[in-house]
């Protein structure tokens, strides 16, 4: 059976029309014989969190997993390197920006940084606090034994 990928949130919101934009990305790049399910959740809100808003979540499994060739730089290295990379599940959060190229910019520390109103905004340290309070949600959920309905 074909993956099954799930868009759910506000359909009328700029997150909602990125989670199908995604959905039909992961149509054309997961291959057909990859068994197993994504739900792409938009405008998440997270009760309890420091950080409580996320534009989409995303979190697959795959039944039997399945491995992609990926171009990645490792940590502490100059060079880039292509390897076999096993994906049996994932979850992650996406920050959207709805920013002109002339307002993005690279930090000091490699950090993505966006103008507001002429102040620079450091969204990688946006997205680090939201990946964080993501993992303490769900680690919570899990621990209380209870659901996430979205």
């Amino acid at each position: 059976m074909p993956i099954e990928i799930t868009v759910k949130g506000n359909e009328t919101s700029s997150e909602y029309k990125a989670g199908i934009q995604l959905k039909e990305f992961f149509n054309k790049s997961i291959s057909k014989d990859v068994s197993g399910e994504i739900l792409i959740a938009c405008n998440v809100t997270l009760f309890g969190q420091e950080v409580k808003d996320i534009d989409i979540v995303v979190i697959g499994s795959f039944e039997k997993g399945f491995k992609e060739k990926l171009k990645f730089r490792p940590r502490g290295e100059d060079e880039y390197v292509t390897r076999n990379v096993y994906f049996t599940n994932f979850c992650f959060a996406i920050e959207l920006k709805n920013h002109q190229v002339k307002d993005v910019s690279i930090g000091k520390l490699n950090n993505i940084l966006v103008t507001y109103n002429g102040r620079k905004h450091d969204v990688t340290y946006q997205s680090e606090k939201q990946k964080y309070s993501l993992h303490r949600y769900l680690k919570n959920i899990d621990e209380v034994g209870a659901y996430v309905y979205i």
